[in-house]
């Protein structure tokens, strides 16, 4: 990547990264064109590939920049959380919850990004992008669940598998519990709150916690 990118006007950077998010977001690695990006940006191909080596390097350094996004968005969570002596985990999750919709929001761009990205099948890209995530979701399982009082779980329950859904996309499932009616499939009763698993599967909060 050519720095010279970084000297341009912030608005002109901001423009050119956010018209290529969203190209890329509305289609896959292979059938999104550069000459789209660049007239959806108001600038020549030629320009855009003095910044950028080809496709592949603009790809990795929006896939990266999407990441560093959500990061910062959940260290500043973290950091609220710290300050105000959060420790119970469901209402961190619900805290986080409410701020990634925040995000999807003001950037729902971005998100689509990501979440087209996760699942790339670009035999170069692919495996880097995915390994880069992984390891992103890991690194903030670690500090998210380093701050909370787990002592609510049973035994044999992982709270980090809860936690895996909440981040950032492609993983954000989290759905707010929501009273439901009575199921034979699952034993629910009326009004007992569930909760989406990354899965797809209903998990019952207290199935997994130890009644206070």
């Amino acid at each position: 990547m050519n720095e010279k990118f970084f000297n341009l006007p912030q608005e002109r950077q901001d423009l050119i990264r956010s018209s290529a998010i969203l190209e890329f977001g509305e289609g896959s690695f292979k059938k999104t064109s550069a000459d789209a990006i660049a007239k959806r940006a108001g600038v020549s191909k030629a320009l855009l590939f003095h910044y950028f080596k080809d496709k592949r390097e603009l790809y990795a350094y929006l896939f990266q920049y999407a990441i560093d996004m959500c990061m910062e968005a959940f260290n500043r969570q973290v950091e609220r959380m710290t300050y105000f002596g959060e420790t119970d985990f469901f209402a961190a999750l619900e805290r986080g919850h409410k701020v990634k919709m925040d995000m999807v929001r003001r950037m729902p761009g971005l998100f689509r990004f990501v979440m087209r990205a996760y699942y790339e099948r670009d035999s170069v890209l692919s495996p880097r992008l995915r390994r880069k995530l992984d390891d992103v979701l890991a690194q903030s399982t670690d500090s998210f669940l380093a701050r909370m009082d787990l002592h609510k779980f049973k035994d044999g329950v992982d709270p980090g598998r809860w936690f895996a859904c909440s981040p950032c996309p492609p993983r954000g499932c989290w759905r707010r519990p929501t009273p439901v009616r009575r199921r034979r499939s699952t034993g629910c009763s009326r009004n007992t709150k569930r909760t989406r698993s990354c899965c797809g599967s209903i998990s019952i909060r207290r199935s997994i916690c130890d009644s206070d």
